[in-house]
This record gives C-alpha cells, structure tokens and sequence, in this order.
C-alpha cells in the first residue's frame, strides 16, 4: 500500500511493507533511494524485539550512512508495553550509535490509538533529511 502523506511542509510517500519475511524480501527494491526510514515496532510484542532488530540492521545495511531513520515504538499506550530504554536496547540502538557510522536513528514512543508521538517523531526526521 502507497499513500502520499503532508505532515507541516514535509510531503512523504509511504510505503507500508509489512513486517514478515515475504515483504521483507522487497525492502530493499523500495528504500534504496529513501530520503528517509520510519521503522514500526510493536513495543509491546516483545517476543518479536529480537526479530525486528535483527531486520533493521539488515536493512540499513542497504542504506546509505546519510539516511535518517525513525523507529516508532507503537502501542505505549497499552499495558505491558515496553519502555523506551527497553525498546532501544532490545532493537540494538545503541550499537548503531556506537559504530561510529554517524547515522542519524531516533527511537520516539509513541500510540496510533491515541495520536500521540507521532509529531514529535516526524520533526526530528524533517530535520535530519537532507
């Protein structure tokens, strides 16, 4: 599914690839001229962390060091969701940080069913698209 989305002056065309592996096949054929990354993970399926951070890296792996990427950890809002600090760790954050790549990743919590975080999150990746 691809739909052109206004957020402030920012125009985006998203691309909704799914997370298990059929689409993970066609990640790379969409993102590799990607001005930017927003990466989805559900903070509170955490017997899947392991799995989504292992495609994330795959993925990267793809890109070039100058695309930002934004990973959103959806459903906060529900119990039993992980915090940041566990999400971050979980998804191997830091590692991209210490790598010394110098690739702009920002992790931002956020609820799709309460509209919460996403502004927050879209600023920071309009600031680091060049």
């Amino acid at each position: 599914m691809t739909d052109v989305i206004s957020i402030g002056s920012m125009k985006m065309r998203a691309v909704d690839m799914g997370g298990h592996e059929i689409a993970r096949r066609m990640w790379e054929q969409y993102s590799h001229d990607a001005d930017g990354i927003v990466y989805i993970v559900d903070a509170v399926d955490r017997e899947r962390f392991q799995e989504a951070g292992m495609a994330l890296h795959k993925l990267l792996q793809t890109l070039s060091v100058s695309t930002p990427v934004l990973v959103f950890g959806n459903k906060d809002d529900l119990q039993g969701a992980a915090r940041e600090e566990e999400l971050y760790y979980s998804l191997g954050l830091d590692e991209i940080q210490r790598s010394g790549s110098g690739r702009a990743v920002q992790l931002v919590m956020c609820s799709v069913f309460e509209k919460r975080g996403f502004k927050e999150g879209f600023d920071w990746l309009s600031k680091h698209i060049k």
